[in-house]
């Protein structure tokens, strides 16, 4: 699968508290595939913590940049499929792809990225319930999958 590219409206989010944070309107994000494209619409209200992982990281990888920009929509495209939607294989795939599509880092880097999610974070498939606070995201979530 190769990701070709990435669209979005713009991702406005409010702080929540220190670590999350919720989007104040609703935001589609379209990631085009050589495979299909993926739809993703979220709500008003949506909960997310941007980029997970400590500040340290910040230096290779940025935790946003920005309602408009195709970087953050990634990582909130990531966020939502994460919650089942999309196979984790996927979803990693294309969030390294993407972060190398923004010019946020490089192909090495970019891989270093799916290594750590691929081994350290939390992927719930769609019979898991979501922990807080994104234990009502999936009622703010709607994803599709069309051919290209």
């Amino acid at each position: 699968m190769k990701l070709l590219d990435i669209q979005n409206t713009p991702i406005l989010v409010d702080p929540l508290d220190g670590k999350y944070y919720r989007l104040r309107e609703d935001a589609e994000i379209t990631m085009v595939t050589d495979e299909g494209t993926y739809r993703d619409y979220l709500g008003a209200g949506w909960i997310t913590d941007l980029r997970s992982g400590s500040s340290f990281i910040d230096h290779f990888i940025p935790k946003w940049d920005g309602p408009e920009s195709p970087y953050s929509a990634l990582i909130a495209f990531h966020d939502s499929a994460w919650s089942g939607w999309v196979p984790r294989n996927i979803s990693d795939e294309i969030l390294a792809q993407g972060c190398v599509l923004t010019h946020k880092c490089s192909e090495r880097v970019s891989r270093l990225v799916k290594f750590a999610v691929d081994h350290f974070g939390t992927y719930y498939d769609m019979e898991d319930r979501m922990p807080k606070p994104y234990t009502m995201n999936r009622y703010y979530e709607k994803m599709e999958l069309s051919d290209r």
